[in-house]
């Protein structure tokens, strides 16, 4: 099983803003992280069904060697951070999400998959979205609607709110520790 540091966005079925996306992500340059240079695996597209049973696309920009037993880094070195800098790496893949648009849900984190998937949202973190503890996480006016009431939200982007990342190790949650 792979263990992935990665932004995960809910694009609802908005395929051309997710195809955008995924253009924007493979032009970025490499991202400094410490005395290394990170550089983005072309973003995954992928066709999701949430625990509700509704379809969206979920979108995956994964930096190279950070994760563990991800085959896209078979042939790559790994590259070993610290909180500070695994939290650089993870600031800059919101500013990397600030140009971006047409999604619903967004967070960076280990494997932060469910905290894009609306349904889960609702049903599982509730309370956890009522008292602003899913640091990072990111929605669209469309999907704040959709979701119980969210306090902490301030504004991220064109629109888009958050509750602000605290980065990793300051109490993200136990989705998005490090393992």
């Amino acid at each position: 099983m792979a263990v992935i540091f990665e932004l995960v966005i809910n694009f609802g079925e908005e395929r051309a803003a997710a195809e955008r996306a995924v253009d924007v992500v493979a032009e970025t340059a490499a991202i400094p992280a410490g005395d290394s240079l990170i550089r983005l695996h072309r973003p995954a597209l992928r066709d999701a069904v949430s625990r509700a049973g509704d379809p969206y696309i979920e979108f995956s920009a994964i930096p190279a060697g950070i994760g563990w037993g991800l085959p896209l880094d078979r042939d790559g070195e790994r590259v070993v951070l610290d909180r500070a800098q695994l939290s650089a790496l993870g600031h800059a893949l919101y500013d990397v999400l600030s140009h971006l648009d047409g999604y619903q849900a967004a967070i960076v984190g280990w494997d932060p998959e469910g905290f894009v998937d609306l349904a889960e949202l609702r049903e599982d973190w509730s309370d956890e979205l009522a008292h602003a503890q899913l640091p990072g996480l990111v929605l669209s006016p469309w999907a704040r609607r959709k979701l119980p009431t969210a306090t902490g939200l301030q504004p991220f982007a064109d629109g888009f709110d958050w509750i602000p990342y605290r980065g990793e190790g300051a109490g993200n949650g136990e989705a998005v520790r490090s393992p």
